[in-house]
């Protein structure tokens, strides 16, 4: 038995809205989840109004430094990293880095700056 389901689940920051399209003896519509269930969506959606997401930051999540190779937390002053938010309160900076981070500015900028 084959199942002709077309799906679509999308969200604001009030609903969750999760749209079904097929039909009861399984035959193919002819719809995909783009041509179909998301049309719906974006039709009920326009016509309740979206409300954006919240993005508000917990308190307890940091942007943190992290070094590519080893995933270790690092300091700024560390070489090929990457920034991800991370749960402050167990952040344990990793003590030196596999390569300290290149000193960008140029010789006349470093000689005229702080």
């Amino acid at each position: 038995m084959i199942y002709v389901i077309v799906r679509f689940i999308g969200y604001d920051n009030n609903n969750l809205v999760t749209t079904w399209l097929g039909k009861d003896d399984n035959k193919p519509t002819g719809l995909t989840g783009s041509s179909g269930a998301l049309v719906l969506f974006a039709d009920f959606m326009n016509k309740v109004g979206v409300v954006n997401k919240m993005t508000n930051q917990p308190e307890a999540i940091a942007m943190t430094l992290f070094e590519t190779a080893t995933g270790h937390a690092v300091t700024d002053e560390c070489d090929d990293t990457i920034n991800y938010p991370a749960v402050s309160a167990g952040i344990v900076l990793q003590k030196g880095c596999l390569q300290d981070k290149v000193e960008e500015r140029s010789w006349f900028e470093r000689l005229f700056s702080e």
